[in-house]
């Protein structure tokens, strides 16, 4: 049990300090606030949520996977709150 604690606490970290990496990147190139649209791709759209709650203007996120459909968290969570749309990467 403790061993998957720390595996959720250390992913939750991980996808935390992407997102501050992210969000200085484009700070730093002063398009922080040009950026409307995101893609994921090769992932199941781990960073959609924290990107989307730091960046209220993306308008449109794209999952892009090998299984691409409705089951991705993601596409799951937030096709109600905006278009979040699946793209299959392979077939």
């Amino acid at each position: 049990m403790v061993t998957g604690w720390r595996s959720v606490t250390q992913l939750h970290r991980q996808k935390k300090q992407f997102t501050h990496e992210i969000l200085h990147i484009l700070n730093a190139l002063g398009k922080r606030e040009a950026i409307t649209g995101y893609i994921s791709m090769g992932d199941e759209g781990k960073l959609v949520l924290s990107l989307r709650e730091r960046l209220p203007q993306l308008t449109t996120v794209f999952v892009a996977h090998d299984c691409a459909s409705d089951t991705i968290p993601a596409v799951r969570q937030l096709r109600p709150g905006g278009p979040v749309r699946p793209l299959q990467l392979r077939g």
